[in-house]
């Protein structure tokens, strides 16, 4: 049987890993001049702990290093449905950068494309998380570029510790700081255009993710009118500010108050934060509307017209909100919303039922929110192991593709 578990040594590391049949591998390094000093017994200590003989031999069997690790790899399974469930809530908080950064600019940014297709700015919003995904993780497993100039100028996850430290510092001036989405535009253009600079060297990536001509509005040139042509028109770049990008950023780096290695993400841990972001559509609020939790695990919230919700006869108010957003109220929480006569008291009555995360506060009539789709609210979202879906794929194909012969060409594949 196959033997997940090895130690690798170069001379100057020792390396932990750990590498499942039909999962990611994953590593533990020891550096050896580190495990030297004075300060590195800590770290000594670490390497005795793991690999002595009675974590091996004699401790019980949840206590030794094979279970150990594959306790590991199963939590890791559960960081992934938490980072999906964060990055949702950066899209939100994205969200209301802009509209915050349109509203500087009296609708200059979003209202005409808004009026026109709202589609694009979600799109837009979803492809900023998703360049940055795909960057912290290139940075993490040393892809993009190990250069003092990027690492110290350029790299996110270098703007995450900048932004930190400041907001440590001047907490309530966040929101009126701005630069920090300037420093993420120009990494986006030197990573789909190249750059050259003494050492440093990024290979263009070229491509749509990473295109600045797909959605213009993320660095403020507006679309042009129907009929015109297609040239910058009065661009001003967006007052996205600093407390919103340390807040996407920080959904996206902390995980339970420790710092998330995307470097150990497989694929599939990947993919299923896409579908968390996936499935939902922009529009104008009609009223006032707040989030409301979603009653299945894994789902989206719902956004509520609070002033329909008001407008409705009180004993009909519960089965409205179920209908709206499959929540049920019962107790005292379903006679305040029987009994509500202001949008305070609906939300008193709503209570633990908010999306706080989704909306730290009301939606105005006319903002841009985002809607789930009736699929979005019936499928949610949930990341499911290799261990499951691998064996699932395996077999299901197994005889489909054994009709095609021992060599069946790509186009014999490709047509199943």
């Amino acid at each position: 049987p196959q033997q997940p578990i090895g130690l690798l040594s170069n001379g100057l590391e020792l390396r932990l890993v750990y590498a499942p049949r039909g999962e990611s591998s994953g590593t533990l390094a020891f550096p050896i001049a580190a495990m030297l000093d004075t300060d590195g017994r800590i770290l000594f200590a670490a390497l005795s702990m793991l690999l002595s003989a009675e974590r091996w031999f004699t401790l019980p069997e949840s206590q030794r290093l094979p279970a150990i690790l594959a306790a590991s790899r199963q939590y890791q399974n559960t960081v992934s449905t938490q980072l999906a469930a964060q990055v949702l809530a950066a899209l939100y908080e994205l969200l209301r950068g802009f509209q915050a950064a349109d509203a500087q600019v009296n609708g200059a940014l979003l209202d005409d494309l808004a009026k026109r297709d709202p589609d694009p700015v979600y799109g837009g919003l979803l492809t900023v998380l998703l360049r940055l995904i795909f960057i912290l993780y290139a940075e993490d497993r040393g892809l993009i570029s190990t250069d003092p100039v990027y690492v110290n100028h350029y790299a996110v996850s270098g703007l995450f510790v900048r932004l930190r430290a400041d907001a440590g510092q001047y907490p309530d001036t966040m929101d009126s700081r701005y630069g920090a989405w300037a420093q993420l535009l120009t990494l986006f253009r030197l990573i789909h255009g190249g750059a050259r600079h003494g050492d440093l060297r990024l290979t263009a990536r070229r491509g749509r993710l990473f295109d600045p001509a797909v959605y213009p509005f993320l660095e403020g040139i507006p679309p042009s009118p129907v009929g015109e042509g297609s040239g910058v028109r009065g661009s001003f770049l967006p007052r996205v500010s600093d407390g919103v990008v340390y807040r996407v950023l920080n959904n996206l780096l902390m995980l339970n108050g420790e710092r998330l290695s995307y470097r150990s993400l497989d694929v599939e841990h990947i993919g299923s934060v896409y579908e968390a972001m996936m499935g939902f559509t922009l529009l104008r609020a009609p009223g006032p509307m707040i989030a409301i939790k979603p009653a299945k695990a894994h789902g989206a919230p719902v956004m509520i017209n609070l002033a329909a919700l008001l407008a409705t006869e009180p004993k009909k108010r519960a089965a409205w909100l179920e209908e709206a957003a499959d929540q049920k109220l019962t107790g005292a929480a379903l006679t305040e919303l029987q009994t509500a006569r202001s949008l305070a008291d609906l939300l008193a009555a709503l209570g633990s039922k908010i999306d706080n995360a989704a909306t730290p506060e009301v939606a105005a009539a006319g903002a841009l929110v985002l809607q789930p789709t009736d699929e979005r609210r019936k499928t949610g979202s949930h990341y499911t192991p290799p261990t499951l879906t691998r064996p699932m794929v395996q077999e299901a194909l197994r005889p489909v593709l054994a009709r095609l012969g021992a060599q069946p060409t790509p186009a014999q594949i490709l047509s199943l």
